[in-house]
């Protein structure tokens, strides 16, 4: 007899939608140095980022040992494991009793602390929402609406996009709820802000020179932040846009377009521009001499000023030089020879920078050093997968013994250093597929018509043949294929195994119950 899914279980990972709500709930927000560098240029006190970054690194600190942190930790780098770590400690695995689980709970956590270094920190009462126009033309010039978990908020906001690099990029606008909306125009959506149709010029075009084909908006109603933050004057091109006459798709044939439309590709793709990366360098480390006091409000200092904002219009235009044609680049004026410490551009090419970006750095450095290293882990079966009763025979173990034995030569051939990081990823997907298919006659556990029995029995053999072998090595990694390829049923099983009531949960519910009181 089939063994029936709990819904419950899919619907905590995301896989179901819920029953009403067309919007995912947003990823937790972080700053950036951008975001952070305006953010203090415009008042907020650089003591409240360093509590940020303590605060942030305590947490990390005890999400080896917590599920609700785990969780947190598994769900903000869910990309790399495909939400398998959250899986495991939705369904009942504790961070201590599984050595993959803390192998991959350590890489984790050392990624935030590298994050936070660098000026990664989550910050409360902020998030990343999509905008778009306003469909009813009622917001004034400095109104925006936004939708979030229980609808229309009100009150002033914070908005900026992303790379925004102009002291005027941050906007402090007033959340304005408009009447009727969700009835009349937008229904069940959520996560979204709505910018005026009214003004001089549109909003979005002032922040960053974004638009509304998908761009994302910081929003905060974080008090410190609306407390001590003062906007300056918004973006405007300090020197009239270049004009390039470009010929339209009209204007080619077929076979002409499509070679110029691929040439364009192979160029975007494989020749880098490093005006973008060079323009944002040099334009941090002027920023980073206003904000650590180096250069008072005299001549020295506007000039410093100017030299910010001529390469923040150089910035925007390389942005948008593949749809405008204009060849942009840095002039040496404002390149710079030395860059700040925490920039790590080599000891002979930097200086120890005091700006709030430099204490950030610093202080996240000091407090992450002693946990730079993954500590040894003992690897230890779980006793449920390994008892008789999950019925793994020995014919079973035989079954999956050569295959393991073929995965560990054909993944062996992927780390050599012929392959692109991009290659080795795609090989060792396509690997994991074929073996998943094998267990599941699928491409996933949901998708099986198999025996969820027989699929439990061949699930757990493939758990003990794996972790035999990594205990053998003493190396928690090689547990890796184990939960890739079978981790969806041993997730499932158990959660069955350790019983006890299960409850439906909508996946906006279950974040917010795992958000700790920051």
């Amino acid at each position: 007899m089939q063994t029936s899914k709990p819904i419950w279980f899919e619907q905590l990972l995301g896989k179901l939608p819920s029953n009403c709500g067309s919007n995912k709930y947003p990823k937790r927000a972080f700053t950036s140095r951008f975001l952070i560098a305006l953010l203090h240029y415009g008042g907020v006190p650089a003591d409240y980022f360093l509590e940020l970054v303590r605060k942030a690194l305590k947490d990390v600190e005890k999400a080896c040992h917590k599920a609700s942190y785990s969780l947190e930790v598994a769900y903000n780098h869910a990309n790399l494991d495909d939400s398998m770590s959250a899986r495991m400690i939705l369904s009942g695995i504790q961070p201590e009793d599984d050595a993959y689980l803390q192998y991959q709970l350590a890489f984790m956590t050392r990624e935030e602390r590298e994050g936070i270094k660098l000026g990664r920190i989550p910050i409360e009462e902020s998030y990343y929402l999509m905008g778009t126009s306003d469909p009813t033309g009622t917001l004034k010039p400095n109104e925006v609406c936004v939708i979030h978990e229980n609808g229309q908020i009100s009150g002033d906001v914070l908005v900026y996009t992303n790379p925004g690099l102009h002291f005027g990029d941050i906007h402090v606008l007033t959340a304005t709820p408009i009447p009727n909306l969700e009835k009349e125009i937008v229904g069940f959506s959520k996560y979204v802000i709505i910018f005026p149709i009214s003004g001089p010029r549109s909003l979005a075009d002032e922040m960053a020179n974004s638009d509304f084909d998908g761009d994302m908006y910081f929003v905060s109603r974080n008090p410190q932040l609306l407390e001590h933050f003062r906007p300056s004057e918004a973006w405007v091109p300090r020197n009239p846009p270049k004009k390039v006459e470009q010929k339209n798709p009209q204007h080619y044939d077929g076979p002409q377009l499509e070679s110029l439309l691929f040439k364009e590709f192979l160029k975007s793709r494989f020749v880098p521009s490093y005006t973008i990366g060079t323009a944002a360098d040099c334009w941090l480390v002027y920023m980073d001499q206003l904000l650590a006091g180096q250069v008072q409000e005299n001549k020295r200092g506007m000039e410093i000023k100017d030299k910010t904002l001529d390469l923040v219009d150089i910035y925007y235009e390389s942005l948008d030089a593949p749809k405008t044609g204009i060849k942009v680049d840095v002039p040496d004026a404002l390149r710079v020879k030395k860059y700040p410490h925490y920039m790590e551009k080599g000891d002979d090419r930097s200086y120890h920078s005091t700006s709030v970006l430099g204490q950030i750095y610093d202080e996240a450095k000091a407090l992450s050093e002693q946990s730079k290293d993954i500590p040894p882990i003992n690897i230890s079966p779980l006793a449920c997968f390994t008892e008789v009763a999950v019925g793994v025979t020995k014919e079973r173990k035989e079954e999956w013994k050569r295959p393991y034995d073929e995965y560990r030569g054909e993944s062996t051939a992927f780390c050599d250093k012929k392959y692109s990081k991009e290659e080795r990823d795609a090989g060792f997907t396509k690997l994991y597929q074929k073996y998943r298919r094998m267990l599941y006659d699928a491409e996933e556990f949901d998708d099986s018509l198999r025996n969820y029995n027989e699929v439990f029995g061949e699930a757990c053999a493939i758990y003990q043949i794996v972790y035999e072998y990594a205990r053998r090595q003493n190396k928690a990694t090689l547990c890796g294929f184990a939960w890739k390829v079978a981790g969806h049923a041993l997730c499932h099983l158990h959660a069955i195994k350790r019983g006890g009531e299960t409850v439906l949960c909508s996946q906006s519910v279950l974040r917010d119950a795992f958000k700790k009181n920051r």
